[in-house]
C-alpha cells in the first residue's frame, strides 16, 4: 500500500500530474486513480487504497469542493485521523473540513524547493512518522516598496550624510535599506469562488468582492490593487469562497502574504439566510471581512507589525514609524511613547507630505495630554499642528480626520471635535478603533446615545476588540444607576495591566456595596496609575471628563469611599 493517497477532482488532474511525481522524488510512495488497473472495480479499489494509505492528501478546489467523491474520500481520511489538506485554486475546504489545516499550493508549479511544497513535505513527514517536522525557514519578506533601497539611500545622501559613501557605513546603510518600507502594502481581493452550482450566488460573490475592495480602500495604511494587477506587484491577497448549505450561507476567507507564501489570517462566517435580504447579508459579511483585515487591530497590521517590532526605532522608515505607533497603542507605556514619538518626529522630517505620518504624530503628541506621557509645555498646540498637516496632506484620509477629532476633544473644542468626528466616520465606518474611540469621546462630550451606537458598531465589527471599547457603555450604565449592568460590562474589559480596568471596577463595586472587592481593586488601581493619586483629578478626570461634572463627582466619591486619598 502507498504512503499517500491523493484525492482530487477530475478537473484538477493536471495539477496532480505535477504533485504525485514530486512527492515520489522525495521518497514517498503515492497512489492516485491513475494507478487503477484497466477493468478494476473502481469503488473497491479506491476504498482499499484509502484504508491502506498512511495519509490522505485532499486537493481542494472549486471542483473538488463540489465533488461527492472527493468529500467521501476526505471524510474517510478524517475519520481515520490521516487527512492532509491543500488548496490548489484558493478554494477553502467545504463544510465539515474547515477545522483541518489547509496549505496554499495554488501558485505552485512543480518546483520542489518552493516554501509551499516544503511545508507540505513537513506535514507529510509529521503524519507518517508521528514526530513534528518543521519546514525550512522561509526567506525574509521583501520590502513593501520595491524601490525602498533606492529611496532610503537617497534620503541619506540628500540629507547631507555624504560620508555614508565611505566603506563600512555605506555597507551597513545599504543593508538596512533593503528592508525599508516607504509605502503601505498592496492587497488584492481575488474573485470569490462559488462552491456548487447555485447561480444565485454569482451576483452575491461579485457584490461581496466589490464591497470588500471598496471598504479596504478606505484604510490609508494599505493600498488596494486592481483585479488586473500582476501578482508580482501585490503583497497580500484576500481569497474567499461562498456556498449555501440548506438554509445557511458560508463565506470562507483567508489572507495570504504573497512573498512569504503563508496564510496570515483566515475565518469562516456562517449566516442564516432565512428572512434576510441578499443586500443585508452582503453588507454584514463584507463589513466583518473589511474590519478583520484592514482594522488597526486587524490581520494585516498585526502581520506587518511583526516585521517592525524588533527593529531599531532609529532606523525606521516613515511607514514603519506609522506601524511602530500602532504597536504603541496596544502597549500604552511612557517608555514606549517616547520611543514612538522620536521615530515619528524623524519620519515627519523625512516625509513631510505623508498624511499617515502626520496623523500618527498628532496621536502620539496628544498622548502627552491624554495620559501625561513625556509631556512638553506646548503639547496640545503641537498635536493640533500635526493633525492639521495630516488633513492638508490628504483631505480624504479618515485617519487624519480621526486624529484631528481626537486632538480637538482634548483641547476642549467640542464643536470642532463633533465636526471632525462626523467626517472621520463618513470616510471610514469600518475602522473599529477610530469608531470606538470617537464613540467614547462622544459620550464624554454629552452625546451618550451616539457613544453607545458607535462603540456597539465597533465591537460588532471586530469581535476580538480590546476591552477599552466597552468604557462608553460602562460609564453610560454607571451614570444612569444601572450598576449590575455596569459591573457585567466592566468584567468583560479584561485589561488587568491598564489602570482604567481596576479603576472602573472600584467605583462600581462601591455602588454595589461590595467594599472588600472595591478596596482590592483600588489597590491595583493605585499601583498602575501613571503620575500617582495626587495627579488623578488633573490628568484623568479634568482631561477626559471635563464636560461631565456629575460623573466626575461620582467617581471621586467612590474612589474615596474605597480608601483612596485623592486631593
Amino acid at each position: 500500500m502507498a504512503d499517500i493517497f491523493i484525492s482530487y477532482a477530475r478537473a484538477d488532474r493536471q495539477f496532480v500530474q505535477r504533485l504525485a511525481p514530486a512527492l515520489e522524488e522525495e521518497g514517498f510512495s503515492v497512489w492516485w486513480d491513475d494507478r487503477i488497473q484497466s477493468g478494476a472495480a473502481f469503488a473497491e479499489n479506491i476504498e482499499r487504497e484509502i484504508d491502506g494509505a498512511r495519509a490522505v492528501l485532499v486537493c481542494w478546489s472549486q471542483a473538488a469542493a463540489a465533488s461527492r467523491w472527493v468529500k467521501d474520500e476526505a471524510n474517510r481520511g478524517a475519520e481515520d485521523g490521516k487527512i492532509l489538506s491543500i488548496t490548489i485554486d484558493g478554494t477553502m475546504p467545504p463544510l465539515g473540513f474547515g477545522q483541518f489545516h489547509c496549505d496554499d499550493l495554488q501558485h505552485w508549479h512543480g518546483q520542489r524547493d518552493k516554501p509551499a511544497f516544503q511545508r507540505l513535505l513537513a506535514a507529510v513527514k509529521t503524519q507518517l512518522t508521528g514526530e513534528h517536522h518543521e519546514p525550512p525557514q522561509a526567506r525574509k519578506p521583501k520590502s513593501w516598496h520595491r524601490y525602498g533601497a533606492i529611496v532610503a539611500l537617497s534620503l541619506l545622501i540628500f540629507s547631507g550624510i555624504g560620508f555614508a559613501l565611505s566603506g563600512g557605513l555605506l555597507e551597513s546603510s545599504s543593508n538596512e535599506a533593503q528592508s525599508v518600507s516607504i509605502e503601505p502594502p498592496r492587497v488584492q481581493v481575488a474573485p470569490i469562488g462559488i462552491v456548487g452550482e447555485d447561480a444565485l450566488l454569482e451576483g452575491m460573490a461579485q457584490g461581496l468582492r466589490d464591497h470588500i475592495a471598496s471598504g479596504l480602500s478606505r484604510f490609508s495604511t494599505l493600498s488596494v490593487a486592481t483585479p488586473s494587477t500582476a501578482e508580482g506587484q501585490v503583497d497580500y491577497r484576500l481569497d474567499a469562497t461562498l456556498q449555501v448549505d440548506d438554509e445557511r450561507l458560508r463565506l470562507s476567507t483567508r489572507l495570504i502574504n504573497i512573498d512569504a507564501g503563508e496564510q496570515v489570517w483566515g475565518k469562516t462566517f456562517d449566516r442564516d439566510i432565512q428572512d434576510q435580504s441578499a443586500v443585508a447579508l452582503q453588507d454584514d459579511l463584507s463589513a466583518k471581512v473589511i474590519a478583520a483585515v484592514g482594522d488597526p487591530y486587524g490581520a494585516m497590521l498585526r502581520n506587518l507589525q511583526q516585521q517592525v517590532a524588533t527593529k531599531d526605532p532609529a532606523s525606521l522608515a516613515p511607514f514603519e514609524a506609522v506601524l511602530r505607533h500602532s504597536i504603541y497603542r496596544q502597549r500604552l507605556s511612557p517608555e514606549d511613547h517616547l520611543i514612538t514619538r522620536d521615530a515619528l518626529e524623524r519620519a515627519a522630517s523625512q516625509a513631510p507630505h505623508d498624511a499617515n505620518v502626520w496623523a500618527s504624530l498628532a496621536a502620539v503628541r496628544i498622548e502627552e495630554v491624554k495620559h501625561h506621557y513625556n509631556r512638553r509645555p506646548d503639547a496640545g498646540a503641537k498635536a493640533l499642528e500635526a493633525a492639521r498637516n495630516a488633513v492638508r496632506a490628504d483631505p480624504k484620509n479618515s485617519y487624519a480626520y480621526f486624529e484631528l477629532a481626537e486632538v480637538q476633544f482634548f483641547l476642549k473644542d467640542l464643536g470642532a471635535f463633533r465636526a471632525a468626528s462626523e467626517r472621520a466616520y463618513e470616510l471610514n465606518p469600518y475602522d473599529s478603533e477610530a469608531v470606538a474611540m470617537l464613540g467614547i469621546l462622544a459620550g464624554y462630550a454629552g452625546d451618550w446615545d451616539r457613544g453607545r451606537d458607535w462603540t456597539a458598531r465597533a465591537m460588532a465589527l471586530n469581535p476580538d476588540h480590546p476591552g477599552w471599547y466597552r468604557f462608553s457603555h460602562f460609564f453610560d450604565a454607571y451614570l444612569d444607576g444601572r450598576y449590575e449592568e455596569a459591573l457585567e460590562i466592566q468584567q468583560r474589559v479584561n485589561q488587568p495591566d491598564y489602570f482604567a480596568d481596576p479603576y472602573t471596577k472600584t467605583i462600581v463595586m462601591v455602588r454595589l456595596g461590595r467594599m472588600d472587592k472595591a478596596r482590592r481593586a483600588a489597590a491595583d488601581f493605585e499601583r498602575l496609575l501613571p503620575g500617582g493619586l495626587e495627579q488623578f483629578r488633573e490628568l484623568h478626570l479634568n482631561a477626559w471628563m471635563f464636560a461631565q461634572p456629575r460623573l466626575r463627582r461620582m467617581i471621586l466619591e467612590d474612589l474615596r469611599a474605597a480608601g483612596l486619598d485623592i486631593p
